[in-house]
């Protein structure tokens, strides 16, 4: 599984969304390196910052609520939405690949096209250390996470947990009583749990850690963000 170009190379359209606290450059960095991993160019969903404090205060709200992280996302949202749907229109195979906060903008973005009636066959997800793992049903979604990212893999659970307790229950009452769903319906999926030679937490949650993974061609390049 660890061999990524073999699972996306059929795939026309790639995007990159990122998580927080991340510049433009910082950006422009991490888009090369993955092009030169997946052999595609990458077109641009930079998620713009606003500081790591706001960033992580509106990712916990964009996690909460898709309508939330719409709006506090705003410019990244707004950019990869539109650019799906002239994709989706054009009939194009698309692969999306989101770090951290960039699951959670990307599930939000998503579940707006399918409540519009929208398939959402064409897409591809990939995630590298994720805050979401809810997402529309039979969207196909290839999570990764690192053996020590605690972060991610504290909010895989805390994301179980919710769709069984919570969301699965709602959703079944919802059909006994007749009641019409607002909102597309989300399923929880799990992650893969990866490289087990990361101790350190905080570089575990790196996406350049996750890139390590995937035998990186520019091994010259000094990029230690954390997405």
């Amino acid at each position: 599984m660890n061999e990524i170009n073999k699972i996306t190379s059929d795939f026309s359209r790639t995007y990159l969304i990122n998580g927080v606290n991340v510049s433009t450059d910082d950006y422009l960095v991490a888009q090369d390196r993955l092009k030169n991993i997946i052999h595609t160019p990458v077109n641009s969903s930079y998620n713009p910052t606003s500081g790591l404090i706001a960033d992580l205060s509106n990712s916990l709200w964009g996690l909460i609520s898709n309508q939330s992280g719409l709006e506090l996302e705003q410019e990244a949202s707004t950019q990869l939405e539109l650019s799906l749907r002239k994709d989706l229109k054009a009939n194009q195979q698309i692969k999306i690949f989101a770090h951290s906060q960039g699951s959670i903008i990307l599930r939000n973005v998503l579940v707006k096209l399918a409540d519009c009636g929208i398939s959402l066959n064409s897409i591809k997800v990939f995630t590298f250390g994720a805050a979401n793992y809810l997402w529309p049903k039979n969207l196909q979604v290839y999570s990764f996470t690192n053996r020590s990212d605690y972060l991610a893999r504290s909010l895989d659970n805390l994301n179980q947990q919710y769709a069984y307790y919570v969301l699965s229950p709602w959703e079944k009452i919802q059909k006994f009583l007749g009641l019409q769903s607002d909102r597309n319906e989300l399923e929880y999926k799990g992650s893969l749990i990866i490289n087990k030679k990361i101790e350190n937490p905080l570089k575990a949650h790196e996406w350049d850690s996750y890139l390590d993974n995937f035998n990186i061609i520019n091994p010259k390049t000094n990029f230690r963000k954390r997405f």
